[in-house]
């Protein structure tokens, strides 16, 4: 912006600012005059009830050109021009002149730098997401290819073990305890390996829109007693309790695998983060919705990466040392989202963590879903 109010100084100008209702700069010709000019942008800045100056320009989005009396702090003239591009206002260009009136001849020269500037804008905010977009390509590749290789590479070992002792004639030393714990261990790594793809489909189909709901009548209690009872041996390995506050019914229409999915990620992060303590998961009717909460006392969360720990990609600094994609908690914000409900976190660092779901009771089915919401990073709102 600095380069931009320069540039026109030279030509046309000895006041320039290109801003916001709060100003991101301004040049002028003479250094005796920027007081003069820091008060005449703030008097045809402020009132969005003027007839004129530059809320009244981003208002109507049309560019003007005033003359004025000596009293305007001596200045004769000011021109201001938005910088629009397909709609989208990126903030606007505003010159003064204590020399000279503007003509309409003056005008079209802003308006044309100011297609340039806003091109130039809109080129950087674009090199930003495209930069954004390949260091979070990288990252996921480099921390997808270690969560695949972990579960891989001891079901490797086993399978080169066990066709090592057939090729020495060894095989039959095997006891069925010993081949039936090989098989427990690798039935083990495929599930996590199962568990991993079905994240990373589920996080391209959010991304794609293709994330459809088949909704049918479900009891959401025991559901949640299946899922408990599938993570018994995780729970006992992790030397975690698990208690279940549930309503004996608490049916609702949701799709049975989207719910599960739900589940099953936020009893894994407890389990993952809960440091051996007891786990709860309550389930309760609360009029046309059912409130779900998972809670552990683990790690806890600190107030700044409560914010974020539903982001692709994203975990909290205190869960940096734990194996995991970042993931889960993005996942299960959208599926719970897409069943029209809500999903916040409470949390303490050191005091643990609390998942509360609040889902309506009666979601339709549905072919697709739109695509995952976007944050523009960039996004430039000036005046």
């Amino acid at each position: 912006f600095e380069r931009i109010a320069g540039a026109i100084l030279e030509d046309v100008q000895n006041a320039c600012h290109s801003g916001k209702i709060e100003t991101k700069a301004l040049s002028c010709e003479y250094p005796e005059i920027a007081e003069f000019a820091c008060e005449f942008e703030k008097n045809y800045r402020l009132s969005s009830s003027q007839t004129h100056g530059m809320q009244t320009v981003v208002r109507t989005r049309t560019p003007e050109v005033v003359t004025l009396d000596e009293s305007d702090l001596g200045f004769l003239s000011y021109m201001c021009v938005p910088l629009l591009l397909r709609d989208r206002i990126f903030g606007t260009i505003t010159l003064g002149s204590t020399k000279k009136y503007y003509q309409k001849s003056d005008l079209e020269v802003i308006k044309d730098l100011a297609l340039r500037a806003t091109l130039a804008i809109e080129n950087a905010i674009l090199y930003t997401k495209a930069e954004n977009a390949i260091r979070t390509r990288d990252e996921f590749l480099s921390i997808a290819s270690h969560e695949l290789r972990t579960p891989l590479t001891p079901l490797k070992m086993q399978f080169q073990m066990t066709t090592k002792l057939i090729d020495d004639g060894k095989f039959q030393t095997l006891t069925p305890q010993k081949l039936k714990k090989i098989m427990c261990r690798s039935d083990q790594q495929l599930d996590r390996l199962d568990k991993l793809i079905e994240e990373l489909l589920n996080v391209s189909q959010i991304n794609m829109g293709r994330m459809s709901l088949d909704c049918v009548i479900i009891d959401l209690s025991g559901l949640i007693r299946n899922v408990a009872e599938q993570y018994k041996e995780q729970l006992s390995a992790a030397s975690c309790q698990l208690s279940l506050d549930l309503e004996s019914t608490l049916e609702g229409k949701w799709d049975v695998h989207k719910i599960e999915q739900i589940i099953i990620n936020l009893l894994t992060n407890s389990i993952k983060y809960g440091q051996g303590k007891p786990i709860q998961i309550q389930a309760k009717s609360k009029g046309d919705f059912v409130r779900v909460s998972v809670k552990d006392h683990g790690i806890g969360i600190n107030a700044e990466a409560q914010e974020k720990i539903f982001d692709l990609f994203e975990r909290a600094p205190s869960a940096r040392n734990f194996n995991g994609m970042g993931l889960g908690l993005y996942v299960a914000r959208n599926l719970v989202e897409r069943h029209g409900g809500t999903i916040r976190v409470e949390s303490k660092l050191g005091s643990g963590t609390t998942f509360i779901i609040e889902l309506p009771k009666n979601v339709r089915s549905t072919n697709h879903s739109p695509k995952a919401s976007k944050v523009e990073s960039g996004s430039l709102e000036f005046g």
